[in-house]
């Protein structure tokens, strides 16, 4: 199996965004905080096979959706607390799949 670290242009270039100080969240537009939530959400497909499937877009679209706003709302309650997007994003996501007690 090719090394595709190497030849990863959308992995490099997703890895560049979240390394980028959290404050830089509130310049995305909307759409544009939906895709990076979908990517991020997507990591994992995006490094081992170098882009995203249709059918992960589809089925990660809703969650990405309902990721934005709260990584918009924590950031405004804690502004300092995040040192990038990739830790604004990772925070927020893990609380945001925390059992809420209801199973």
């Amino acid at each position: 199996m090719k090394n595709l670290r190497l030849k990863n242009p959308e992995f490099k270039q997703l890895q560049a965004l979240l390394k980028q100080p959290a404050q830089d969240w509130n310049q995305f537009s909307e759409a544009e905080k939906v895709e990076l939530s979908l990517k991020f959400l997507a990591l994992p497909e995006i490094k081992r096979q170098g882009s995203l499937s249709e059918q992960t877009k589809q089925f990660l679209a809703p969650s990405a959706s309902d990721l934005y706003p709260q990584v918009n709302q924590l950031l405004s309650e804690m502004p300092l607390a995040f040192a990038s997007i990739e830790d604004l994003l990772n925070q927020t996501a893990g609380l945001f799949l925390l059992s809420t007690g209801e199973d």
